[in-house]
């Protein structure tokens, strides 16, 4: 699958997270469940999206078309303030910069869709309770311009690669154009970890893509 399909499936939150890296997710086992963060290190207090210098990620995204394996390196560049608000500026697999915040554990990303331009995806809330909802609207955006959040579960359990990650919550995100449904997925995000797991449905509700973790190494 491109990376531009990989980034759709994503649901354009994370539209230049999904790039392969050719830099090996290195830990000592190389198998779940990796190596969490320290409690001395805040990570922006990302609870359920932890974002900290020099994390590593493996995934494998599984679609019709086979299955792609995909790492995530997050280096740390500045900090720099954008209307009133601190963002660190991140490098991501050594290609592409974004920028990150996650005050009050609602987790924000401002990535470059054209050049003077930065498109707000506020991807994850994870303070509300279950039921809460809220959006993105990307007015410029010619392939979704809307994406629609609510927060199924807290405080679940959820196996994974025959790992059991404890204190998980789950968030569907429908996108849309215009009214018209694109896809639908359930994200899970482990706490201390971060997304573990997202399946993406068409609109008429045929699988798409399993992205699933493979193993992590989160300084």
């Amino acid at each position: 699958m491109s990376k531009i399909v990989n980034v759709f499936l994503y649901l354009l939150l994370v539209i230049v997270f999904v790039i392969s890296c050719t830099k090996d997710v290195s830990q000592e086992t190389g198998q779940l469940p990796g190596i969490p963060n320290s409690s001395s290190v805040s990570c922006k207090s990302c609870n359920f999206y932890p974002w900290c210098q020099e994390s590593s990620y493996t995934y494998i995204d599984s679609t019709s078309f086979g299955k792609d394996t995909l790492n995530y390196y997050y280096q740390f560049l500045y900090d720099t303030t954008i209307n009133g608000v601190i963002y660190t500026s991140t490098l991501l697999n050594f290609q592409d910069t974004v920028f990150h915040n996650c005050d009050n554990y609602i987790t924000t990303l401002l990535i470059p869709s054209a050049p003077h331009f930065l498109e707000n995806h506020t991807i994850l809330k994870s303070a509300l309770s279950t039921g809460a909802t809220w959006e993105n609207t990307f007015p410029a955006n010619q392939v979704i311009n809307n994406i629609q959040y609510k927060i199924l579960t807290k405080s679940t359990t959820r196996k994974v690669a025959a790992t059991n990650f404890i204190d998980v919550m789950s968030v569907q995100e429908n996108a849309f154009f215009d009214t018209s449904l694109i896809t639908s997925s359930t994200v899970y995000y482990a706490r201390g970890v971060g997304e573990i797991e997202r399946i993406t449905k068409s609109k008429t509700a045929e699988s798409l893509a399993r992205k699933y973790i493979t193993s992590y190494n989160i300084p």
